[in-house]
């Protein structure tokens, strides 16, 4: 059996787990969330993703409009976010386009 996406117009609306000949009968477009070892693509496909059939990955929504898609089809703040510190959580700040502490 393997994690399959159901997509329509480029987006994941489904996920799957079944096996293939289950997959042949169906008349919707379904895409494997493994390559041929079995090992997740990029990303594992959650409803909501986004589907790159020209490099048959799997993109997540765009968190902020000031990340962008990095060559692994992962997004990317354009400050990177700072060492993790025990206790500490970050979250990015849009408007200042930084990385907050808010412990």
């Amino acid at each position: 059996m393997n994690i399959f996406a159901h997509i329509i117009d480029g987006v994941v609306v489904n996920t799957i787990i079944a096996d293939q000949w289950f997959i042949d009968l169906q008349d919707d477009d379904y895409t494997k969330s493994e390559d041929e070892n079995g090992v997740t693509k990029n990303i594992e496909a959650e409803i909501g993703d986004i589907y790159d059939s020209i490099k048959d990955v799997f993109i997540k929504p765009k968190p902020f409009p000031s990340w962008i898609l990095n060559e692994d089809s992962l997004w990317e703040s354009p400050v990177p976010k700072p060492v993790h510190i025990e206790g500490h959580i970050l979250v990015w700040d849009e408007e200042n386009l930084s990385w907050i502490d808010i412990e």
